[in-house]
């Protein structure tokens, strides 16, 4: 699960303007759910398009397949024939501001809200395809690269999502990068540019898409948290 809580930020961010860029805030999107992804146009631009959170293979012949797929391992991306045609020539950017992940314990799973410090934006390395029903349908799907935890997110859970930064974005973009460079870009994002905290389980319900979401197990010590 992630979020855009606040979205005409995350898109100045990651594509340079909000000028006639409407986005809803979204504080608990899930798997199923169809969000804004970044990808670029045919003048090299960076551009919004609505993609739907699992990636269907355009070879598939089952599109429930994406519900399997939100995720991608990119110690291993390259190898699988589910994903290498994507990673070389349909790779995009999520925009996010948040994520949680859930820490399992002995009374139960306990989420945790991770962000980067000062609530920076910052997107998601992923990969895309376009898939068709047989009356001609099509759908665009995308899934999320992760890879190995950082120290932080690691007492948490022993994967995190693949961050870039924003130097890495527009060679992520880039057609035809090579394997170092998806080596190079997938390393656990620093750990000390992020924080993460306990929140209360009402995110665990997708159906609930509101601020409370955020809200942490106990008031922070810190007045500007929120």
């Amino acid at each position: 699960r992630f979020m855009v809580s606040n979205p005409n930020r995350v898109a100045k961010e990651l594509i340079g303007t909000d000028d006639g860029v409407w986005l809803e805030p979204r504080h608990n999107i899930a798997p199923g759910h169809s969000v804004p992804i970044v990808i670029r146009d045919i003048e090299a631009l960076h551009t919004l398009t609505n993609m739907r959170w699992g990636l269907v293979p355009h070879w598939s012949k089952d599109q429930n397949l994406g519900y399997r797929l939100i995720n991608a391992r990119a110690e291993t991306v390259s190898k699988k024939r589910t994903f290498r045609a994507s990673l070389n020539d349909r790779r995009c950017i999520i925009p996010a501001d948040g994520f949680y992940e859930w820490k399992h314990l002995p009374g139960g799973k306990q989420p945790y809200l991770v962000r980067l410090t000062g609530v920076s934006p910052f997107g998601f390395a992923g990969l895309w395809d376009r898939w068709a029903e047989p009356n001609g349908t099509t759908h665009r799907t995308f899934t999320i690269l992760t890879t190995s935890a950082n120290s932080l997110i690691r007492s948490i859970h022993p994967r995190m999502p693949v961050i870039l930064d924003r130097s890495q974005r527009e060679e992520w973009l880039a057609i035809g990068s090579q394997q170092s460079t998806l080596e190079r870009l997938s390393r656990p994002y620093p750990s000390v540019e992020m924080e993460a905290f306990p929140i209360t389980t009402f995110v665990n319900n997708a159906d609930n898409d509101s601020r409370q979401c955020l809200q942490p197990l106990a008031i922070s010590p810190n007045p500007n948290l929120f």
